[in-house]
């Protein structure tokens, strides 16, 4: 095994590389997504929602001021208003995990389309198989990473935990700024966290690209083959232009004879 990957030196050509994307071998990072919207999320979501819940308070201000009879059109304006903010509510932040999402995996890949890789592989249940992976490069890299990621986490998360504890015990925080307080403190450690499993995603994204690459290398034989099923057997196409020579220099020696 390890001399086969020695002897795949050559960079994969053009067609292995369109084969390996039709077969579902496309270098990606299955965090990546996940991350970004998490991101994207914890920048975007809390002033949206803070928004909202300042409608909503306005909306349940105008219950509270409706007449003991009110009109049944105003409490049907009413709440209809109430529904409309509640469904912005849900809606939006649905909406920008599936956008985030779908924008991470097109970045990464681009659109792929590769039923072979729905099939099923009965190598893929080998215990040998199972046993390379377990002990491989990807193996120790995703062990790695994720030390790594839970090192990081805690070494920043830990001290805004620390901080915000001391900070909840100020003389005179009335229950509404403590509760901001509160909301301001998770609202920057999932930011924290959020962009160092992004910065991991990403260098993980570039190692899965290169690990791929190196997957697809081919043999200098496997390129002289490819090139032989693309363009033919040099020695046919040989034996071809000679004929084609032949049969020029014949055609010439004709018509020199016919003039003369």
């Amino acid at each position: 095994m390890s001399n086969d990957k020695q002897s795949k030196t050559e960079k994969p050509t053009a067609q292995r590389l369109k084969k390996a994307r039709e077969e579902g071998q496309v270098a990606r990072s299955a965090e990546l997504g996940s991350w970004v919207t998490l991101a994207a999320a914890s920048v975007l979501i809390p002033p949206y929602i803070g928004w909202v819940l300042r409608r909503l308070a306005e909306h349940f201000a105008m219950l509270s001021a409706l007449p003991t009879s009110p009109n049944i059109s105003d409490v049907s304006a009413l709440g209809k208003e109430v529904m409309i903010s509640v469904g912005l509510l849900i809606a939006v932040p649905l909406g920008l995990n599936l956008v985030v999402s779908v924008a991470a995996s097109l970045a990464q890949t681009g659109i792929v389309s590769a039923p072979k890789a729905l099939k099923p592989k009965l190598s893929r249940l080998s215990w040998k198989q199972g046993f390379k992976k377990v002990f491989s490069k990807k193996s120790a890299w995703e062990t790695g990473k994720q030390t790594f990621r839970l090192v990081t986490v805690a070494a920043v998360a830990i001290p805004i935990v620390v901080s915000s504890s001391k900070g909840l015990t100020v003389p005179g925080l009335s229950l509404t700024e403590g509760f901001e307080f509160i909301v301001r403190r998770v609202t920057l450690l999932l930011q924290v966290i959020a962009l160092t499993g992004v910065v991991l995603s990403v260098l993980d994204f570039f190692f899965q690209k290169r690990s791929t690459r190196n997957d697809l290398k081919m043999t200098k034989q496997e390129v002289r083959q490819e090139s032989k099923n693309n363009d033919g057997d040099p020695l046919i196409k040989g034996r071809r232009r000679q004929l084609q020579a032949e049969l020029s220099r014949n055609r010439t020696l004709a018509t020199v004879a016919d003039s003369t």
